[in-house]
């Protein structure tokens, strides 16, 4: 799970495409933003949701 979270906040770091950065990771970018949506506290880009489980 810790390295799901890194990618997500990789993803928001990163000044590649999503394309690319997700062909980097070997997942699809739509693999990435669904990985968002569970580990982003909306509104903040940079600070992860602690209480979510896989």
């Amino acid at each position: 799970m810790m390295i799901l979270k890194n990618a997500v906040k990789l993803s928001y770091a990163t000044t590649k495409t999503m394309k690319d950065f997700a062909a980097d990771l070997g997942v699809s970018p739509g693999l990435i933003y669904s990985w968002r949506k569970i580990y982003t506290d909306t509104g903040d880009k940079t600070k992860l949701t602690s209480s979510t489980n896989l």
